[in-house]
């Protein structure tokens, strides 16, 4: 009776261990951490494809999930690379990111986290958003040899320390992304098909700044026409009120908000 007891302790402590060593890797690994959920939101397993401007005629924007369910997500669950993203309807969800960078994801929104690198010399992180609404904060500046891009169906940003607005969403067959910036400065690559020498595509860049829209619309996989104008101050507002910035301040394992 002692012997079996003895065993049973072993290896309720051995699994103890084997969960702790897992949890500590998953912190290793992972890319951000969910500091507030207001509503449903979920974190599932697959690829968001988006085309390149030569194949936008042949393949569709879209997700394929490789599995057979989706896991609800809570405060202080930890996001991974690869992850898909999604909230539903009347649904908020904010992430801290391990490299100081700010997440607010809007109702009806699903995103992938594409790539995310933390090494010493530079940081790789790129999401990729195929519907819906993200509001990015990133505090940190990037060196020459990082980046930290947003790719949608219609354009593809690069950040360099600032605050921004994004919007994609199909309208009328096709696929409409809209950036707005806050603060700082966004650089958006805009694809254009057939554009180049020999109907090769080609890559406009527009530099966008504080107050300043771009707006593109494409059959996913390039942009066939876009603006860039310059919001009132009313606008903005409205803009950032459809994206609450929830400031989240952590006491132990608890989230305590306050919506501005």
């Amino acid at each position: 009776m002692i012997k079996r007891s003895v065993w049973l302790c072993l290896l309720v402590f051995i699994a103890g261990t084997s969960t702790s060593a897992a949890d500590q890797t998953d912190v290793q690994t992972s890319a951000g951490t969910i500091a507030l959920v207001s509503g449903k939101a979920w974190v599932r397993h697959g690829q968001i494809t988006i085309p390149k401007p030569e194949q936008e005629t042949t393949i569709s924007p879209g997700v394929a999930f490789k599995d057979s369910g989706k896991r609800e997500l809570g405060p202080n669950d930890l996001i991974q690379p690869g992850d898909v993203v999604v909230t539903g309807d009347d649904s908020y969800l904010k992430i801290y990111y391990k490299d100081d960078s700010i997440m607010d994801v809007a109702p009806n929104t699903t995103f992938q986290v594409k790539q995310f690198t933390m090494a010493v010399a530079a940081r790789q992180i790129e999401f990729v958003l195929l519907e819906g609404k993200v509001r990015t904060l990133v505090t940190r500046a990037l060196d020459t040899n990082s980046f930290y891009r947003v790719t949608t169906p219609a354009s593809a940003m690069g950040v360099h320390g600032t605050e921004w607005v994004t919007n994609t969403y199909s309208q009328n067959g096709q696929y409409r992304t809209d950036v707005t910036v806050l603060e700082g400065k966004v650089v958006v690559d805009v694809p254009r098909a057939g554009s180049g020498p020999g109907g090769k595509s080609t890559i406009e860049q527009v530099s966008l700044t504080p107050g300043r829209t771009f707006s593109g619309m494409g059959g996913g996989g390039a942009v066939a026409k876009y603006s860039v104008f310059k919001m009132t101050q009313p606008q903005v507002q409205e803009l950032v009120a459809m994206i609450p910035n929830i400031e989240t301040k952590r006491v132990g394992a608890l989230a305590v908000t306050a919506v501005s």
